[in-house]
């Protein structure tokens, strides 16, 4: 295959700062890996790298540079780094076909958000008419995968908006990366083999995204809470848990909670200051899939169904421990 490395420079960073990425194109197959470099305040260089993802990865597992922590998804500054360099390497097989559609974002912002900062989060009171999606529960899925599956659930219901099919179990199998389901990159890089271009992004204000959600993308977002935060919740807490955000109004947010015991209450509605502080509060982030989509050969297949033994089972030996 052929290899395409791609440079963003982006100066100094400051300490305690998430720097989140993505890649993603459509219309052929892609691995891809990104690496952090960086001189620290001492001058002497750094270098993290994130597992590679894709259909042709090489690389499983992240490696952490002085300076820069590497957790599943995304980039952590833990003090001030210069003349940072954001490297994305993309591994085509063959000569590699032209993209349908190629995304390459990068997003940077605070670790956590100050009282005074997550206050003005909650935006000027806009809104957006709720949008229409299939809902679809993860406690439907097999016993071992049923709490350890929100992000392929939420990508499910997201796609079937998009007009591709909503194939829970598909999805589930096509996210699997780095021994689990919930790998942010890795998801969007499912998205892609069905057509959509998606991104991660991250958020500070929800004024933000409701241009996005009147504009008709789906915006997944990745949320927290401790108990009695999080009021109509089905689960107490989560230390990390993805939900479909379908629109917004003065009081509430309105999403596809994939946490519900069955798919007749998935939807629900969350007051708005509670959804802008578990969501925003840390990290803030989500996944962006543009309401452009195409459904290509290897979209995945139709959702499977009690009477249905003829679609695809998930494999056995699939288990996500985060």
């Amino acid at each position: 295959g052929t290899t395409h490395v791609l440079r963003l420079a982006l100066h100094d960073l400051t300490a305690a700062h998430w720097l989140l990425q993505s890649y993603t194109r459509t219309g052929s197959e892609f691995g891809f890996r990104f690496s952090l470099v960086a001189r620290r305040a001492d001058g002497t260089a750094t270098v993290a790298r994130r597992a590679s993802g894709g259909t042709c990865p090489a690389h499983t597992a992240a490696v952490a540079g002085a300076g820069i922590e590497a957790p599943i998804d995304a980039f952590v500054t833990t003090e001030a780094l210069h003349a940072a360099v954001l490297l994305l390497e993309c591994v085509l097989p063959g000569t590699g076909a032209a993209p349908d559609d190629e995304w390459f974002t990068c997003s940077v912002r605070p670790a956590r958000l100050d009282e005074a900062t997550l206050a003005r989060a909650t935006g000027r009171l806009q809104g957006s008419r709720p949008r229409g999606a299939p809902a679809r529960s993860q406690m439907l899925l097999d016993e071992s995968l049923r709490h350890r599956t929100c992000s392929p659930v939420c990508l499910a219901m997201a796609s079937a908006a998009l007009g591709v099919a909503a194939a829970r179990d598909a999805y589930v199998t096509a996210a699997w990366h780095s021994d689990m389901h919930g790998v942010w990159p890795a998801n969007i890089a499912a998205a892609a083999a069905t057509g959509i271009a998606g991104a991660c992004e991250l958020f500070t204000r929800l004024d933000d995204v409701v241009p996005l959600l009147r504009a008709g993308a789906q915006v997944v977002v990745s949320t927290r809470w401790q108990p009695g935060e999080l009021t109509g919740a089905p689960l107490p807490r989560s230390a990390g848990h993805l939900m479909l955000l379908r629109g917004l109004d003065a009081t509430h947010a309105h999403v596809h909670d994939p946490a519900a015991a069955s798919d007749a209450e998935v939807a629900r509605s969350y007051p708005r200051n509670e959804f802008c502080r578990i969501w925003l509060r840390e990290r803030g982030a989500a996944y962006l899939l543009l309401p452009a989509a195409r459904t290509t050969s290897a979209a995945p297949a139709r959702e499977r169904t009690p009477d249905d033994p003829a679609a695809p089972a998930l494999p056995a030996a699939q288990r996500d421990p985060a």
